[in-house]
């Protein structure tokens, strides 16, 4: 018998299984690597024909939806090979190891479960797609819907296969027992649904999928049992419906910016852009205690906005400075809690795509939503480096390097290219040049162009590591967009339920006029930025709350801030903000290690939002 690398003796149809693992996995490298790569041409492509040849590709829409949905599904693929799908595994760290294996068997059986039960509707949804047409070429929609099913397979087989391969000795019983208690209570909420009504939504939203995430299973992967649950157990829709939700999701337009930014973030990495930025901006504040803190502050609020992405700004953000905090000594957990906090911060930073949501589905200016979010974002700002200043107060103070002109200079030019490149990307979306799902492949060939520059006497070692930063953005843009369609799925089921009508009678029924009114907005759009991610809040209750705020007196551009920055608390807090889940992913930190240091910004970040609540000239100054 041969051996795997942990030194587990394999049968003979284990050792092949292991080779189709292997070989399916480098496939879908090349596979993702190349899709990303497309992607980014497409939108290149529709860049310059739009704005310098004046001829706009609208076939070009069909093929990047076509592209971004298989991207997604098989760049899945990699990252389960290489562990970057999100979880939590903070119950995982604090019991003993046995209950840590049975934990880990029970999640890897929820896995093939979960993944395998998702084929036959996406199937369904697939076949259902040769009657459609794309709009502009035609193609056969279920050439794009094949992307889930085959997905799903894939992710199914990956778990088998790891499966197979753990030893079960001792924790396989008390695993099934523990997915059996897990499927009784779904079938359980099931029955019990004409009885108890909207409140088995606690028993799938609450109880099955918080649960899930504690216990350790893929966050992606828990959103898809509690919405496939409910869909298949408490009403009766179609399963087919969560496959259609999620392709939904997956092939929005609003996360198209997503893999451009992870890739210039690891583009920018490679070509040394990154590391010169830093330490310039290393040398202006090297003598302040917790400098690099502040140049995230800053750095998250010149970049946000522009990608309409909370993810792609802090994909951008995380690989040039994150890898250097660590060097310098800060902690992980810190790091990974400030850009948390940072993704906070920087919600209302015009041009911000939640505000354009909102001026698009009620009567605000969105002018004014984008005059109106400036200053309380600056607010969030200046509430940040406060808690960096008293944080950092204990530290030592940096002894680096005395300033001198020559030198100051040198790292100014060096630093020259990666200073320049937000104002590129900022200018290309206020010129018109680019749209916000479409700039950063601007900012892609820029560093491309940059790259080739310093590096033309070493092309080849640059182009390999060119193609591995493909791979790699393609497979963290995946573990991210699993994640987000999820979402998507659930806040379909939540909307079906009738969960938005009650929350906003619930919230007009409060005491107290306008200041009751806005308290419980605040305690409803943290709850939604939690359950449904931020932009789907916003679409669903917008149109229902702001008339409502109107009629008591609120100011409606004040009004938006407010739900804006509770929304962007639920969404970051863990462990249901899938925010905060996507910044450890991009700064490759365990989740464990930023959730006692993430609550000291977030305590910060909610006074900051009672004063702007409390105070609408926040809000209305500039307009």
């Amino acid at each position: 018998m041969a051996m795997d690398g942990a030194g587990i003796r394999l049968s003979a149809p284990l050792r092949a299984l292991s080779m189709i693992r292997d070989a399916l996995v480098k496939i879908c490298e090349i596979l993702s690597g190349s899709l990303i790569l497309t992607l980014s041409l497409l939108l290149l492509a529709a860049v310059v024909a739009r704005y310098l040849l004046h001829y706009p590709l609208t076939w070009t829409d069909d093929l990047v939806a076509l592209n971004f949905v298989w991207l997604t599904m098989i760049g899945s693929v990699v990252a389960y090979h290489r562990s970057q799908h999100m979880a939590m595994k903070l119950l995982l760290g604090s019991v003993g190891p046995q209950a840590r294996r049975v934990l880990e068997i029970a999640a890897n059986l929820g896995e093939i479960i979960i993944f395998g039960a998702l084929v036959p509707p996406g199937i369904t949804q697939a076949m259902d797609g040769f009657i459609i047409g794309t709009p502009s070429l035609g193609i056969p929609m279920a050439w794009q819907g094949f992307a889930l099913p085959v997905g799903c397979f894939a992710l199914a087989f990956m778990a088998l296969v790891k499966f197979l391969h753990t030893p079960k000795k001792g924790v396989l019983f008390p695993a099934l027992l523990l997915i059996g208690a897990i499927a009784a209570i779904a079938v359980l909420g099931g029955i019990a649904t004409p009885v108890i009504g909207r409140l088995n939504l606690i028993v799938f939203f609450v109880i099955l999928l918080g649960g899930s995430v504690l216990a350790g299973l893929p966050i992606a992967a828990a959103f898809f049992l509690s919405t496939y649950s409910y869909i298949g157990l408490a009403t009766y829709s179609p399963i087919s419906i969560v496959a259609a939700r999620m392709e939904a999701g997956l092939s929005s337009v609003l996360m198209l910016s997503i893999p451009g930014f992870i890739l210039l973030g690891s583009l920018m990495g490679i070509t040394g852009m990154a590391k010169s930025l830093v330490d310039f901006l290393g040398l202006i504040v090297g003598n302040l205690r917790g400098g690099l803190n502040y140049v995230m502050i800053i750095a998250m609020f010149l970049m946000s906005g522009i990608s309409g992405s909370k993810a792609a700004d802090m994909a951008a953000i995380a690989p040039a400075l994150i890898p250097e905090m660590k060097k310098r000594g800060h902690s992980p957990g810190e790091a990974v809690a400030l850009l948390t906090a940072t993704g906070i911060q920087s919600e209302t930073v015009p041009p911000s795509i939640v505000l354009i949501a909102i001026g698009s589905v009620t009567t605000v200016s969105i002018q004014a939503l984008f005059a109106g979010g400036l200053l309380p974002a600056i607010i969030m700002a200046i509430v940040l480096c406060i808690v960096v200043y008293f944080r950092s107060a204990k530290e030592a103070k940096p002894t680096g390097a005395r300033r001198n002109i020559r030198g100051t200079g040198r790292l100014l030019l060096a630093s020259l290219p990666a200073i320049i490149l937000p104002f590129i990307i900022r200018g290309a979306v206020v010129e018109g040049i680019a749209t916000a799902t479409e700039v950063a492949t601007i900012g892609v060939v820029y560093t491309i162009l940059f790259g080739l520059l310093l590096n033309l006497r070493r092309l080849p070692a640059f182009m390999a590591s060119f193609w591995r930063a493909c791979v790699d953005a393609a497979s963290l843009t995946s573990a991210i967009l699993l994640v987000l369609g999820g979402v998507t799925g659930m806040s379909f089921a939540l909307a079906q339920s009738g969960f938005s009508g009650q929350l906003v009678e619930l919230a007009l029924a409060t005491p107290g006029g306008a200041a009751g009114f806005m308290a419980m907005s605040i305690v409803l759009f943290v709850v939604l930025g939690a359950a449904l991610e931020g932009l789907p809040a916003m679409v669903l209750f917008a149109p229902l709350l702001f008339p409502a705020a109107a009629a008591l007196g609120i100011n409606q551009v004040h009004y938006a801030m407010v739900t804006v920055f509770s929304m962007g608390i639920g969404l970051f807090t863990p462990p249901f903000g899938v925010g905060y889940f996507i910044a450890c992913a991009v700064s490759n930190v365990d989740p464990r290690e930023g959730m006692r240091p993430f609550m000291v910004y977030l305590i910060a970040l909610f006074l900051g939002l009672i004063l702007i609540a409390a105070l609408p000239i926040t809000s209305t100054a500039l307009l």
